[in-house]
């Protein structure tokens, strides 16, 4: 870092070597202003410097508070909505007959669980596959608030990708 004297001395002989012509006065006048913005700048820069170095980081602390950990709400349709909303939707006739078929399935086999019956423990992983704008994610969201009502999942959340 620079000595504020040797930034003093180099304005003076810069401003002294500058033209002949500048009279005496007006030469020790530029150099005062010079020294004092010097010194105003050497103070600022003094100051910062402290600012910073006296700067504390923020200690952020966990606060396990019911508000935070609580999961949002998730809204889900009755079941009846549910299979209205898909049967509502044009179109996708294999669809809507597939969801149909693997909901009574379900039905069926909580039915026969609850008689004691043993029934056949099956995966209800779907896959949707097409091209954009082809229902993918509102059937998803259907088949979502449709398991929940079987309590085939526990929250009914939905993830799509």
């Amino acid at each position: 870092m620079t000595n504020s004297k040797d930034t003093d001395l180099d304005v003076t002989k810069l401003i002294s070597n500058m033209g002949k012509s500048i009279g005496e006065s007006e030469i020790n006048s530029l150099s005062l202003d010079a020294q004092k913005s010097t010194i105003e700048l050497q103070e600022q820069i003094n100051s910062a410097s402290e600012s910073l170095l006296n700067v504390k980081k923020p200690v952020l602390a966990k606060q396990d508070s019911p508000e935070e950990n609580a999961e949002p709400e998730i809204k889900h349709k009755t079941l009846e909505e549910a299979m209205s909303d898909l049967n509502e939707l044009t179109g996708m006739k294999e669809v809507k007959k597939q969801i149909n078929e693997l909901t009574q399935l379900i039905k069926i086999n909580k039915l026969r669980k609850e008689q004691g019956i043993d029934g056949s423990d099956m995966s209800h992983h779907l896959l949707f596959l097409g091209n954009p704008g082809t229902g993918k994610s509102t059937v998803s969201r259907i088949v979502a608030d449709i398991y929940w009502n079987l309590g085939v999942v526990e929250k009914g959340q939905l993830i799509e990708t």
